[in-house]
Order: structure tokens, then sequence, then C-alpha cells
């Protein structure tokens, strides 16, 4: 049977992490997905947490060569037979159970060719991160009507075949060499300029990590992520801005 929904989930050293999110999809009230493990050869034990799901959630786990993230998830899509991309990263997380159903609802109800989940923020009962989640949830919503749509970052839900006709995202070499390029936005960007309908799903959420906030620091993310903005605004690279991937950054990361 065709699968309804393809998770596909990028990897590069996400042992901490990429269990958690697979707990998550065990629990899921619908069972219409695949997941679609695309891993950017890692060196800790991601691939062994991810195979010993295997018996519990339709795995396939694709190795390659080429740590980008932007490649990674093609790859995946690639791969995909489901109606429906969900292009998670290894550290989010899915606690409400009905996510997919809820989804799948909407699609169902009104066939979007993109779907904008809440994003829930972790450590949101720190005031300020709460705040921060807030703001980025009113920024998603209230965009999606003008050219340059904000991205759910994280998570992306794309219906597939408007997914193939965009040719996916945009890799660019810079993200190998763990240089930031925004690709979340600039897909969102070409979407739009392809005439998506997008809808935000405010009946369900996903988790946020702040991993990366917490360890590169707010401002300073921030800063990089509005230049790399500019810079696709622009269309015009200015200055190259570090950008570590992988799990192994994190190595503080569990509280």
């Amino acid at each position: 049977m065709t699968p309804y929904f393809s998770i596909i989930i990028p990897t590069l050293n996400e042992e901490q992490r990429v269990g958690e999110l697979l707990e998550d999809l065990t629990r899921q009230t619908c069972k219409e997905l695949e997941v679609i493990h695309v891993d950017g050869h890692s060196t800790d034990g991601t691939v062994r947490i991810v195979e010993s799901y295997a018996h519990l959630l339709p795995i396939k786990t694709l190795p390659v060569s080429r740590r980008n993230l932007a490649f990674q998830r093609n790859y995946g899509a690639a791969h995909a037979r489901g109606v429906y991309l969900v292009c998670v990263d290894a550290d989010v997380r899915l606690p409400d159970a009905h996510f997919l159903q809820t989804l799948k609802r909407c699609a169902q109800d009104d066939d979007s060719d993109v779907y904008l989940p809440d994003a829930q923020f972790e450590d949101r009962e720190v005031w300020w991160i709460k705040i921060a989640e807030k703001i980025n949830n009113w920024g998603v919503r209230i965009t999606q009507n003008s050219p340059r749509p904000l991205p759910s970052s994280s998570l992306a839900i794309f219906k597939r075949s408007f997914f193939d006709s965009i040719g996916g995202y945009t890799v660019v070499e810079t993200q190998d060499a763990n240089g930031l390029f925004v690709e979340d936005q600039d897909i969102m960007f070409r979407a739009k300029q392809a005439g998506s309908k997008n809808r935000v799903v405010a009946d369900t959420h996903f988790r946020f990590s702040v991993r990366r906030l917490r360890q590169d620091g707010w401002v300073r993310t921030l800063i990089k992520v509005f230049i790399a903005s500019f810079e696709l605004l622009i269309h015009k690279r200015i200055s190259h801005l570090p950008y570590k991937m992988g799990g192994h950054a994190y190595k503080s990361d569990k509280k």
C-alpha cells in the first residue's frame, strides 16, 4: 500500500536525539507512513539506533557521502513514495500522537501544497523563550500570503508532486563546508513564486529544539540568520557564515 506520508530524516551524528523522534513516530495514530533515513556518513551510533526501530516502523536507511542538509532531503524525496513529504530534522519531537492524523485531515479538506504546523519551543517554561515562540509562530502565520513567506524551521511538509515540480531544495556547496544557507527560506520563496497554496495548521504542533541557540547564543545565531536571509534577498553571497552541522557539535545537548 502506498504510504500517505514519507518522513524524511537527514542525519549526521544524531545518536543523542534521533531515537526520541522515532519513538514519537511509533506512537502516531496514523500508520500510513514510511521513514526514509538519509545518513551523511555518521561516525557515532546513529545508524544503529535508527535500525533498532526497523521492527516498529517501515524504515529505509540511505547512506550518502555528502554531508549537506538540502542534498540529503532531496535524496530522501527522490526515494519517497508518499503523497506528502515530511522533511524533519533529527532533533525535532512530535509529542502529539495525532500529528499525522491531523495533517491528513487538513490535506483531505483543502489539498494544499505546503503545510506549516505551529512550533513549540523547548524550555518554553522560560518566559523569554515563550515570547520567542509566539513571535515565531505569529511571523509564520502573517507572512504566508506575502511574496516571501517564512518557513516553519526544522520541519516542512510538501505535497510530493509540488515538491518535485519546483525541483526540491536548492543545494549549495557552501553547506558542504559547514557554511550557513537558509534553504528553508529559499524553498518557501520559490514555492510561492510557483503559486503554492500554503496552510498554517494550528490544531497540532511539533517541538522545536533550541540546542543551537543555547550553545551558540541567541544573538549570534539570529545575526547569522539575518545576514543569510539578506544574502538570499539580494541573490548574492557577501560573507561566509560558519554553521557547524551534525549532532557531534552538541555533546552537552542533554540537560
